[in-house]
């Protein structure tokens, strides 16, 4: 309730601010959600938990002056773990929990079409095959946006973001580097610009885009694990993958304090209805990182040698969907280049930020909320490929909706790269005990031998206009290489299928 009270006076003082200045028009939306799950994948409370309940409360506001400018400020309260005292579920649930997603300004330049948008914000590279997501990036992030708008089907939006800059907090003596306070130190920024060229017409949208990267050797350094997977995932999506089971507060990077290494990325999406109703969607993109190299690397099993900081590959997909009276069947496919079996000359896997690239309920992350559980597969299409068979918005009753998929993943990395030692991933028990400070992060690293196979069962019911209420169930087949993977795990390691049910509330306003 305090948390509550809190909110409610911080938007009032906006609002009164606001009021003095000139009389401005207030918009208010938001979802409460409250979640169950059952799961054995990444569990929620620890490696022996199965179960938990959590809610979140998110709130965006709008205090527009007029169409030409308007403040945005969105608010979130969670999540919240029931029971969990840290995260203010546990008996008296009273903890400060507000956090602030987005807090920006957008306005239009005098006389023209320009909008600007600035401040903390939601930036998102274009994509049509999963979920309006691209591969390489979509967060929350501080920047600046452009957009104009030159006819009805053309226009341009260039971004600057900068998503990490002053978390270092130097190093120990024993040269690990230092989580205490950050510090603002040469090298420890990252800032990226993009330029994306959205064209629509009556039966096609094509978006090609561009994104330039300047990457401070410390900007992946420090203090930027945080609870939210986008704060730290970076690390395992920009980089090869390390060898011994060096994690960041071991792994011995370069030390040149002014450094800047650059990336690159180049992409485009379209769909078309053409077809209609058939609608065809398509993805590409290519990336590249550079961040040095570490001559003398003793991490692999045949070392030492020159550790190539290097990350380039590539992934392409397509999606058809074909809408019938009762439900929309359809098909999403994709290839993403994967490692060579050489670990020293960097990775092959598409380089990218975690973003939630959503196919699936269990390997990646497509269910109806983000509040569950950690993926199998992570975001990210890189080294895998993978068929999905859907069947949406099956309906043989007013209010109530069923979606089937099947899904099936295998991985692109060479398995004879698993020869130079261990590589951070921890595959005994569950397969859900992934070191998510590792390089890999948190995701299954799948190579040729390796496959998964999904299947999900999800229903939606409206039991009123703004209150939904969802049963997700997810299971997911492991047919990991048990050959291939007890010579890097050990004895210890043993192969188990996972699975998750989902029971949410939401109610939206």
């Amino acid at each position: 309730m305090k948390r509550l009270c809190s909110l409610c006076l911080t938007l009032g003082m906006l609002c009164g601010a606001a009021a003095t200045a000139r009389a401005v028009e207030i918009k208010a939306k938001g979802t409460w959600e409250i979640l169950s799950e059952w799961s054995n994948v990444a569990p929620l409370n620890g490696p022996n938990d199965r179960f938990a309940t959590l809610q979140r409360l998110r709130t965006q506001v709008e205090i527009i002056s007029s169409n030409a400018l308007k403040g945005v400020v969105f608010f979130e309260i969670g999540d919240t773990n029931w029971g969990k005292a840290s995260e203010g579920g546990a008996l008296g649930t009273d903890a400060k929990n507000i956090e602030v997603r987005y807090s920006y300004v957008d306005w239009q330049v005098p006389n023209t079409d320009l909008r600007v948008r600035m401040g903390l914000q939601p930036i998102i590279l274009p994509g049509f095959v999963a979920s309006g997501f691209s591969p390489v990036f979509g967060h929350d992030v501080a920047g600046i946006m452009l957009s104009q708008k030159w006819s009805d089907e053309v226009g341009t939006t260039f971004f600057w973001a900068r998503p990490f800059n002053g978390n270092f907090g130097g190093w120990n003596a024993n040269g690990s580097q230092a989580n205490g306070t950050p510090r603002d130190t040469p090298g420890d920024a990252m800032d990226l610009l993009s330029l994306i060229v959205p064209i629509k017409t009556d039966v096609m949208k094509v978006s090609p885009w561009g994104m330039f990267g300047f990457m401070g050797t410390k900007s992946l350094m420090g203090n930027i694990k945080g609870g939210d997977p986008a704060t730290w995932a970076p690390r395992a999506g920009l980089y090869p993958i390390l060898g011994s089971g060096y994690t960041f507060e071991t792994f011995p990077f370069r030390r040149n304090t002014e450094t800047h290494e650059n990336a690159w990325w180049l992409g485009i999406t379209a769909e078309t209805n053409y077809f209609s109703p058939l609608i065809v969607a398509g993805d590409f993109a290519y990336g590249s990182v550079k961040m040095g190299e570490i001559p003398g690397y003793e991490g692999f099993a045949d070392g030492p040698g020159t550790f190539k900081l290097d990350r380039a590959g590539w992934y392409a997909a397509v999606r058809a969907d074909y809408a019938l009276d009762w439900a929309t069947p359809g098909i999403i496919a994709w290839y993403g280049s994967g490692d060579d079996g050489n670990p020293y000359n960097g990775s092959e896997r598409l380089p990218q930020y975690n973003t939630p690239w959503a196919v699936s309920g269990l390997g990646f992350g497509g269910g109806w909320t983000d509040i569950a559980t950690w993926k199998v597969l992570g975001h990210n299409p890189g080294g895998l490929w993978g068929v999905v068979l859907h069947l949406k918005d099956i309906s043989f009753m007013e209010d109530l909706k069923h979606t089937l998929r099947v899904a099936y993943y295998g991985g692109t990395n060479d398995h004879k790269v698993l020869r130079y030692g261990y590589f951070g991933n921890r595959y005994a028990e569950n397969l859900n005990v992934n070191a998510p400070w590792a390089m890999n992060g948190k995701d299954l690293y799948l190579t040729d031998k390796d496959a998964i196979l999904e299947f999900n069962v999800n229903s939606y019911y409206q039991i009123y206009e703004n209150l939904k209420m969802g049963l997700e169930l997810a299971y997911a087949v492991n047919m990991m290489d048990s050959d291939t993977w007890k010579n890097v795990s050990g004895a210890n390691y043993s192969r188990q299928d996972m699975w998750s049910a989902d029971l949410t509330f939401t109610y939206s306003f």
